[in-house]
């Protein structure tokens, strides 16, 4: 296996057994279940470019693409498993899911955009009425610094 990650399933019965849910020769992550627990949304590379999937759990079966954008961050469900949610760089998308009969994707769709200083995570609300975005602040600047100091035993002498 030479992809960076897969994912695996890790038993919750006391056991914690583990075993692969998806383990290929691409990297895979993020995984979400959906409210019912018979779907995982993730990322994945397999394409070229990041994308999200969705793959019916606990075994197998055919990913089918659920996003159009690359650079994305984690996928979430919807309270009721009829919609999952993704970021990208520009937007938060929403892409209507119907599992009623076969698995049935539709388009993304712009649910909001997100300005430049939006940043890397966000989180859909319990009850799906809203999200929670990071957002930097445009007034605070970060430095990264790292000083190095030669000679600081002649320099301690001094004091």
């Amino acid at each position: 296996d030479d992809g960076d990650l897969d994912i695996w399933a890790v038993a919750m019965d006391g056991s914690y057994e583990t075993r692969p849910y998806l383990e290929t020769s691409y990297s895979e992550s993020f995984p979400q279940f959906s409210p019912d627990g018979n779907w995982v949304a993730y990322i994945s590379d397999v394409a070229g470019e990041q994308a999200i999937y969705l793959r019916p759990f606990p075994g197998g079966g055919t990913a089918v693409r659920a996003s159009a954008e690359a650079h994305l961050v984690a996928p979430r469900w919807s309270p009721d498993g009829r919609t999952l949610y993704y970021a990208a760089d520009d937007a938060i998308y929403a892409v209507a899911i119907d599992t009623t009969n076969d698995l049935e994707v539709g388009d993304p769709q712009v649910v909001v955009a997100l300005d430049p200083r939006w940043f890397g995570s966000y989180s859909l609300h319990p009850d799906g009425t809203k999200f929670h975005v990071n957002r930097a602040d445009p007034e605070v600047t970060r430095q990264n610094e790292i000083r190095l100091e030669f000679d600081w035993r002649r320099r301690l002498k001094g004091l």
